[in-house]
């Protein structure tokens, strides 16, 4: 098993057609002030902009879509899809990338702050989630969902039992009740 993909399973068509894309997308990312997992392009984006025809995108989109290079997304209340570009990585390499893992420097510079400033986990501040639950202490928060069933066939529990349809059905399947055995 290998962790990160390497270039050279590209064909040379559609490693161009990834080059297109990364500086594209660097590009709109730069001008938006957007992170690059947070840009969506679609097909049709991707033919005005790189030129190329519908069937050519269609199989190496594909590939790289097959490869993780590209993520698809669905675009709301249509049949689009939006694509994402995953791959974030340096074409020139060549040796394999393994895309999504954060730079050390990159954590270090973006280290988030603890939940508690001492952070022991041994402390009474950090051991007391429990206590600060919903609901934890006297006042218990209700239930999301009022429970409606039983409620309903108590308020009208004359209609259901009496109504003539009930009352068929019932009588059929006492008469017939022999014949699911």
């Amino acid at each position: 098993m290998t962790l990160g993909k390497t270039l050279d399973e590209l064909p040379p068509q559609t490693r161009k057609l990834l080059k297109e894309i990364q500086a594209w997308v660097k590009q709109c990312c730069k001008a938006d002030g957007i992170e690059q997992r947070d840009f969506r392009f679609t097909r049709k984006e991707l033919r005005d902009v790189t030129g190329w025809g519908n069937t050519q995108l269609k199989v190496h989109l594909a590939r790289l879509q097959d490869m993780e290079f590209l993520s698809l997304h669905s675009v709301s209340r249509s049949k689009a899809i939006a694509y994402e570009l995953v791959f974030d990585g340096s074409l020139e390499a060549g040796a394999p990338h393994l895309m999504g893992l954060l730079d050390i420097n990159y954590l270090q510079k973006h280290k988030a702050a603890p939940a508690h400033p001492c952070a022991c986990g041994t402390c009474a501040s950090c051991t007391s989630y429990d206590e600060q639950k919903s609901g934890a202490g006297k006042e218990k928060s209700g239930s999301g969902r009022p429970s409606v069933g039983a409620v309903s066939v108590l308020k009208n529990p004359v209609k259901i039992s009496s109504s003539k349809a009930f009352t068929e059905l019932q009588n059929d399947w006492i008469e017939n009740a022999h014949l699911a055995v």
